[in-house]
């Protein structure tokens, strides 16, 4: 019975420094991701974000995931390809092999810059597009209303012109 006990304790003491080991070699592993491809902001933070889910929660499930086969492209993504990555990581939520806290808990470097300054500047400048838009588009009925009230006076001008002249014309063939 003790020497059931024992390696039950042996068994327990050799799973976890495993469990340490890969665990350690998992963040250096994310480490080495974020240096070689840190410059891309959306690779970047997919790697945080599965760099979390192992901090956090020890998600060892992440090596084991078939991440080539996570994601069906959708025909819009087919010019943004950085939008498998987002794909990827929804279908691994939807899996079970990521928890959606893991995704909300990194947020995408600048998101908040781009949310508070790009976008509010992008919307300004969209107000104003518009207005000039809707400007021209009424420039351009005022000046299609002006043609066509000079052509009317034109018109009526020429008319009574020609009227005026084929009267004429009537008055002195009857003096003949």
């Amino acid at each position: 019975m003790a020497q059931g006990q024992n390696d039950d304790k042996n068994d327990a003491f050799v799973l976890s420094s495993t469990q340490s080991l890969a665990f350690d070699f998992s963040l250096a592993a994310f480490a080495d991701l974020k240096e070689q491809f840190g410059m891309f902001p959306i690779l970047a933070w997919f790697v945080n974000v599965l760099e979390a889910s192992m901090k956090v929660r020890r998600n060892f499930l992440l090596w084991s995931y078939r991440w080539g086969t996570a994601r069906g492209l959708q025909r819009s993504e087919e010019r943004l390809l950085w939008l498998a990555l987002g794909s990827s990581l929804l279908t691994a939520c939807q899996t079970e092999c990521l928890a959606d806290t893991d995704v909300r808990r990194i947020v995408l470097d600048a998101s908040d810059d781009m949310a508070q300054q790009v976008l509010q500047n992008l919307t300004l400048q969209l107000v104003r597009v518009r207005t000039a838009m809707s400007a021209n588009s009424e420039m351009a009925k005022m000046f299609r209303n002006k043609i066509l009230a000079v052509g009317v006076t034109v018109g009526i001008t020429a008319g009574q012109l020609l009227v005026n002249f084929v009267s004429e014309k009537m008055k002195d063939e009857e003096h003949w």
